[in-house]
């Protein structure tokens, strides 16, 4: 999980951990302006080895790289929501605009 170092993101961080379980987590210092390059460079970064990213950010840049990555120009996520993107890749380094499927946005 990469976290933005923003108070209201770590809180994010502390619910899905109640939820889901202890989760190994990046704090990016890169993430707290939430500028979508940013963001986009974060997730290039991580070992090919990893098979799920959960970034955990906030807007515009989250609802702005979701839109990129699945080429759907109106994703739009308020706090507290989640989109599932999925990659066909075998390294995040990839990773490029629409090269991203849309599975679901969780409320």
């Amino acid at each position: 999980m990469l976290v933005s170092p923003a108070k209201r993101t770590l809180e994010t961080k502390s619910v899905l951990e109640s939820e889901l379980g202890d989760l190994d987590f990046e704090i990016d210092e890169s993430l707290y302006e939430g500028i979508p390059r940013a963001l986009i460079d974060a997730i290039c970064r991580q070992p090919k080895e990893f098979k799920s990213i959960l970034l955990v950010g906030h807007n515009p840049g989250i609802s702005a790289v979701a839109s990129y990555f699945s080429g759907d120009n109106f994703i739009i996520l308020s706090p507290g929501m989640m989109a599932i993107i999925y990659f066909n890749l075998e390294d995040w380094k990839m990773l490029s605009a629409n090269s991203g499927t849309l599975m679901e946005i969780l409320h």
